[in-house]
This record gives C-alpha cells, sequence and structure tokens, in this order.
C-alpha cells in the first residue's frame, strides 16, 4: 500500500481548505487598529495551528515581525505568563540591528524586571485563627493566631519582622500588630501596580522603538497550545497579555478551546460569591475583540485530506470510510490512518492473513474502535454484532407489523390490528444498544463491503493489537457464560455462544436447549424462545411434521358459542409451517420466487405467503408424500385450537403471556414454533393463539380468505380462538402463515 504521513507535524500548506479563513484573518489584522487579540477557537486537533501557521506565513510578507509561543512547552514553569513575555522579549531583542543598542537596552532591561516584579498571584496572604484569637483576650494573639504566608519575595522582610516579632512576644498588642500588617499590604498593592504601570508603559515604548528600526507595521505574537495546559495557566497568559503587552502596534493570535477558558475561570474563583462570578464568555469578550469560530471539516473536505496524506493515495473506498465514519478532526484524522496503515502491514507480514483482509473493512473496524469504543468493546466479545447491525440498518429486519389489509368479521368484539410498531423486547439487545446511532449507521452502510459476509474476527484480532486489552468486569466461568448467552434471547449473543460450542459438546447442547424449551416450570418465555432460536443454529431435530388427530363431534363455534358439528375426524398440524419445511418447497420448486427467510429461524414459522402460496405448497407436500394434505377450514381450525367447551384460549379461559406470543409478552417477533408448550389446546396443537396468523380454506366472501390465530404483533384480545379476520388470496404479509392439514378417511 501507499505510503503514509505518520507524523504530527503541522504544515503551512494547506490541505484542509482554510485557504478562505486564512485570507479573511489576515486582511482583518493588517487593516486593524492595534492593539487587537484574534481568538480562533476549536476543539483539540481541530486544525487551529494549521491555520495559525498559514497566517503567520502570510504576515512575515506583510511587514510584520511575528513571534511564535506554543505554551505546553512551558506548562511546567511555574509562571507560565513570564514565559510568553520573556520569549516576546528576547525575539524583538534578537531581532534588532546591531545599530540598535538603545532600543535592545530597553528591550534587555523590561526582561531583567521581570524577575524583580511583583507576582499579583502570590501577595503575601494573612490568615488569622479567630478561634485562638477570641481564646486569647481582647489584648493579646495567642502564639499561633496568626499564619503569614511569605511566599513572594519583594516586602517579605517586612512582614518576616513581624512575624518574628510575635514569635518573640506572644502577647504583643493585637491593634498594633494588625495595624502593621495592614500598612505592609497596602504598600505592597501599591508597589504592583506601579510596577505593572511601569511595564506597559515601557513595553509600549520599546515596541514602537523595535516598529521604528526595523521599518514594520506591527507584532503578531501567536499563541498556541493553550489546550493542553492547565486551564488556570491558560488564564495567566490571557491576564498577560491585557496587563503587560496591550499596547498600540501589536496584534496577538491566540489557538484555543473554549472549554479550557472555561474550566480556567472555574478553578480561578473556585470558592466565591457565586452572584459576583464572571462567566467564560463574559472573560473572553474582554481579552478577545475578534473570536473566530473554527468549523467542523465538511465531508469532502476530510476527504482530500486523507488523500493528501499519502503519495499513491488509499483505495477511494478506504478513504471514503474514513471520511464518513471519522470526527471531522484533522489530528484524530491521521492518528487513525497510522492505526489502519500498521494494521494494513500486519496482515500483509502475517501467512495466515495474507490475501484474507479486506482493507475497506479494515478501516471500517479502526474507526470503531477509535470513535465507537463501546461498541468496540463488545464487538470484541461478540464478533457478529457488526453484521447484524449491518442488516439492521439495511432494513433487512423491517416488517410490516399491522395486521392482513382486512376486515373485521361481523360479529368479532375487538378493533382491527394497526400499522403500530410491534412491542419492543422486554430486554435490550446489543443491536438494540446502537440501532439509533447515525453515524455509525452511515458507517457500516458506506461501500459495498460487509461484516457479515465475512468472518470478523481477524479484523478484530487486528485492531486488538493497535490497544489495550478490555479488562473483564466480570469473573463469569466461560461455560456459565456462554450458556447465559445462549438463553439470552439476544441474536448476537446466541449466534456468538453456537460458534463457541465444540463439536464433541453439540448434541449435549442440544439436548439440554430441547429440556428448556419445554420445561415451563424453570424458564420463562424468553429464555425458551432465545433455547428454541439457538436449536435452529444447532439443528432442531423435532419433527415439524407432526400431526394430530381431532375426532368429530359437536363444540362450541363463534363468539356466540353456537353449537357446530363436525361430521368426520380429521388430522391438523401440531405446528405451523416452518421456513426449514418450506424451504424443500421452494429448492424443488426451482426456487421461482423472490421468499427467503432471515438466517436462524429455521425453525420459526414461515411468513410473507399467499393463501395461494399455501395451497401450492399442501399440493407438493401431497404428491411428495403420496398423503393428501390441504390448509384447514375455519371450523376445523377453531376446533383444533378451542375444544368443545368454548374456552377464549387454546389453554382456557383467563390469558396468560407465558403461553403466547403477542405484544404482551414483549418478544416483538416471530418465535420458533413449540416454545410456549403451557399454551397447548386440549388435542394438542401448538401455537394456536399469537406467533402468526394462518390461512384456513374458508371463504370469507367470493374474494377473501379467512385467517386464523392472531399474531406477535396481537394483543391478547385479538388472540383469541374466535376471533377471525380475511383478505385476499394474493396477499403476503410478514404476519401470515399456515399450518396444514388432512381429512381422515372412513
Amino acid at each position: 500500500m501507499s505510503s503514509l504521513t505518520w507524523s504530527d507535524k503541522v504544515t503551512v500548506e494547506d490541505q484542509l481548505g482554510f485557504e478562505d479563513y486564512q485570507r479573511a484573518l489576515v486582511r482583518v489584522v493588517t487593516s486593524a487598529e492595534t492593539p487587537i487579540t484574534i481568538g480562533i477557537f476549536g476543539n483539540w486537533g481541530s486544525g487551529k495551528t494549521s491555520l495559525m501557521r498559514m497566517m503567520q506565513k502570510d504576515l512575515d510578507k506583510a511587514h510584520a515581525q511575528t513571534i511564535w509561543f506554543d505554551a505546553w512547552k512551558y506548562d511546567k514553569e511555574e509562571t507560565l505568563w513570564r514565559a510568553l513575555l520573556v520569549q516576546v522579549l528576547s525575539t524583538l531583542r534578537d531581532a534588532l540591528p546591531p545599530e540598535e543598542a538603545q532600543t535592545r537596552e530597553q528591550l534587555q532591561k523590561l526582561h531583567d524586571s521581570l524577575y524583580q516584579s511583583v507576582d499579583r498571584d502570590k501577595l503575601g496572604a494573612v490568615e488569622i485563627d479567630w478561634s485562638k484569637f477570641i481564646q486569647s483576650g481582647a489584648k493579646g494573639v495567642a502564639k499561633g493566631a496568626l499564619t503569614l504566608s511569605l511566599s513572594f519575595i519583594p516586602g517579605a522582610s517586612a512582614l518576616q519582622q513581624i512575624s518574628d516579632a510575635l514569635m518573640k512576644n506572644p502577647d504583643a498588642e493585637a491593634d498594633s500588630l494588625l495595624a502593621a500588617i495592614q500598612r505592609e499590604k497596602v504598600r505592597l498593592h501599591e508597589e504592583q501596580v506601579k510596577s505593572l504601570e511601569q511595564f506597559q508603559n515601557g513595553f509600549a515604548t520599546a515596541v514602537n522603538s523595535f516598529l521604528q528600526a526595523r521599518t514594520l507595521k506591527f507584532v503578531a505574537v501567536f499563541v498556541d497550545d493553550l489546550d493542553r495546559c492547565l486551564p488556570e495557566k491558560a488564564i495567566e497568559v490571557l491576564e498577560a497579555i491585557k496587563l503587560f503587552m496591550d499596547v498600540s502596534g501589536c496584534v496577538f493570535v491566540l489557538g484555543v478551546d473554549r472549554r479550557v477558558i472555561e474550566q480556567g475561570i472555574e478553578t480561578k474563583y473556585k470558592g466565591q460569591d457565586p452572584t459576583k462570578l464572571i462567566n467564560g464568555d463574559d472573560y473572553l469578550e474582554k481579552i478577545i475583540q475578534v473570536p473566530f469560530n473554527l468549523p467542523p471539516l465538511e465531508t469532502k473536505r476530510v476527504e482530500t485530506f486523507i488523500t493528501g496524506q499519502v503519495r499513491d493515495n488509499f483505495p477511494p473506498s478506504v478513504s471514503k470510510v474514513f471520511a464518513v465514519g471519522l470526527e471531522p478532526n484533522p489530528r484524530k484524522v491521521k492518528r487513525t490512518m497510522n492505526i489502519f496503515r500498521l494494521l494494513w502491514t500486519l496482515s500483509e507480514e502475517r501467512h495466515d492473513l495474507r490475501g484474507k483482509i479486506v482493507p475497506e473493512l479494515l478501516a471500517k473496524m479502526v474507526v470503531i474502535q477509535v470513535r465507537f469504543r463501546d461498541l468496540y468493546g463488545d464487538v470484541v466479545e461478540y464478533p457478529s454484532l457488526l453484521g447484524d447491525l449491518e442488516t439492521q440498518f439495511e432494513g433487512n429486519t423491517e416488517r410490516r407489523t399491522g395486521a392482513p389489509a382486512s376486515r373485521q368479521a361481523t360479529g368479532a368484539a375487538l378493533p382491527l390490528e394497526t400499522d403500530a410498531p410491534a412491542s419492543v423486547p422486554a430486554q435490550t439487545t446489543l443491536v438494540g444498544k446502537y440501532v439509533d446511532r447515525t453515524a455509525l449507521r452511515d458507517l457500516l452502510l458506506t461501500g459495498e463491503k460487509r461484516f457479515r459476509d465475512t468472518d470478523a474476527r481477524p479484523y478484530v484480532f487486528l485492531a486488538t493489537t493497535a490497544t489495550a486489552d478490555a479488562e473483564s468486569s466480570t469473573e463469569i466461568p466461560v461455560e456459565q457464560k456462554l450458556w447465559d448467552d445462549l438463553l439470552s434471547n439476544d441474536a448476537t449473543k446466541i449466534k456468538s455462544a453456537v460458534a463457541a460450542i465444540p463439536a464433541p459438546s453439540q448434541t449435549n447442547y442440544v439436548n439440554r436447549l430441547l429440556n428448556v424449551l419445554g420445561n415451563v416450570v424453570e424458564y420463562q418465555a424468553p429464555q425458551r424462545v432465545s433455547a428454541g432460536n439457538a436449536l435452529s443454529y444447532l439443528g432442531d431435530p423435532r419433527e415439524f411434521e407432526e400431526m394430530v388427530e381431532v375426532p368429530a363431534g359437536d363444540f362450541l363455534y363463534g363468539n356466540e358459542k353456537k353449537t357446530e358439528t363436525l361430521a368426520q375426524p380429521f388430522r391438523i398440524g401440531k405446528y405451523p409451517v416452518t421456513n426449514a419445511q418450506y424451504r424443500k418447497f421452494m429448492e424443488a420448486a426451482g426456487g421461482k420466487s423472490k421468499w427467503t427467510f432471515l438466517e436462524g429461524r429455521e425453525n420459526h414459522p414461515v411468513v410473507n405467503v399467499s393463501w395461494e402460496d399455501a395451497t401450492a405448497y399442501c399440493e407438493w407436500l401431497s404428491k411428495t408424500t403420496k398423503q393428501p394434505y390441504r390448509l384447514p377450514t375455519e371450523q376445523e381450525w377453531e376446533r383444533a385450537a378451542r375444544g368443545t367447551d368454548g374456552r377464549e384460549y387454546p389453554w382456557g379461559s383467563d390469558f396468560d403471556a407465558d403461553k403466547a406470543n403477542t405484544t404482551e409478552g414483549g418478544i416483538g417477533d416471530t418465535s420458533p414454533v413449540g416454545a410456549y408448550p403451557n399454551g397447548a389446546s386440549l388435542t394438542g396443537t401448538l401455537d394456536m393463539s399469537g406467533n402468526v396468523w394462518e390461512w384456513t380454506a374458508s371463504n370469507y366472501d367470493s374474494s377473501n380468505k379467512v385467517l386464523r390465530g392472531g399474531s406477535f404483533s396481537s394483543q391478547a384480545g385479538f388472540a383469541r380462538c374466535a376471533i377471525r379476520l380475511w383478505d385476499r388470496p394474493v396477499y403476503r404479509g410478514d404476519l401470515v402463515g399456515f399450518r396444514v392439514a388432512q381429512s381422515v378417511l372412513p
């Protein structure tokens, strides 16, 4: 692959599309009345330094003396503001022609005075321990009642004398001692004000002399990397500019993150009266006359920047991934590209990975590692999560969640199902954690390559070489965690767990999962559904073709519970027809339909089949097995579901969310057939309430066929045995399936 710019070195070449910003700011500087301070605001790594370097290059040509101050380099200094002043004075002094001895001397004197002037932030503080003062009585001050802080140099001797007197004579008059201390503090304050005025006046004179000697228009001081300093030290620099150097002929360009100033203000005035505090915006208004907020980079500019970082360019798909997926921050973009280049080089060096890694997918994995760290942590544990998210984002799992395009039959008591979304699953899934992230969706759907079409584990392995191993938050044994994932009702976790089961152990796990599926005492519906989904991946050994026989005779039918008579016994499928069963039919038919189903749903009821499709399946099955199959009539269907006593649900008259896949249970999707064994009818049929609507052979009228049973999107009242819907024979929907029946011949 092409050569990459590995370093973070700032360039004066415009790689970010900043030229228009540069020109505008330079025009402001060259035409403004001085002094003036310009603030270039942006987050860390947003390109502030690059823009400032471009400005400096232009101003060097505009009859100006430029000075660059990297604040971060001096952050360890006790006084950062003094380091700035020294840098400015030294640069001006060294830039003078040899014959300008007087101006050089002026600058040198200012330089020397920095180590003699009063440090305004270190005035000697006087603290009184009032409890000791009171205890000592009105005339004297007990030893230790006064604490003198002598951290500054000027005037220390006077306060030291007071302190010595106190130590020798603890009973000294309090009034005289306090008066002496107050006089000393006033003197120090006067000295401070005088010192500041003297320095600023001297600096103004020196700058004017310098500009005349060099025939220049102004001095431009660039202060960079304030973001990387402690917030309180960044405030020091801003105040030093205002107090010492705010003179005619000076321009200051500051690169800073607003948040640093806000934190500095909060730190500086912590503990003071909140009503008197100044906020960050007000503070900046006093210091900075021209604020410029660096806009975020547009996607196209990021892509151009990425292309400019390599000599032969990345593949276009990789550049696009970075441009779409990364935050528009040049430093982060460059760092991410370096990680990608390293991992790509590693993949070329390893014989087991050589030629197997798709650059586009590797770029996506690196972006996920850098920007979506919580997702990356889950992907390390469940690599198939990315493929599941792709499927979700592409809408392959979207469903039309309403009922068939039908009307309620006469006499039905409840309103028609609507096209409202199905219930949100009761427990949060891994996919659900990230499904609302637009930036992640845009990243995963960029380009043509998808993680679901490959094994994501090699990409995870490569990415882990560039990051510290995540510490496990739990110490659950591997075997226990695998079993928990199998019963998690989270498709991503189930797939990962199934993939981790050693081949010799698969039969054992199949038997354990079958036990869960039929155990309504120890396991609730979501766990049984999860066990069924795991069986779908491992291979569900149940006989889905099993039929149950229903005898002839009278039974109570419909909402009115009128007596109906079945003249002949019949057989009906114990389960709805599954995807695995219907796939055999489609394969035999040559796959002429676009019908398909999602991975891991072999034992779910088939959906998206019309009445005509269901009838064609029965005809095919009859020819294949040499036995006559058909759809049940709605009378046969209700008799199998309801028994003879007119019960509301297959199991009885009271609804129970643990016995049927309806909205109340919160599954929000089709479930493996037979996952609700406690919802069986008296005849032994399963899933006749909820899961999917089922076609029957009966006509509602000359144009429509009757459907029965409700679906996972139905409320309880709409999953009663007596409820009827209808639709055209050509209708297909992802709430609609069927089961088969047979006549019992005498």
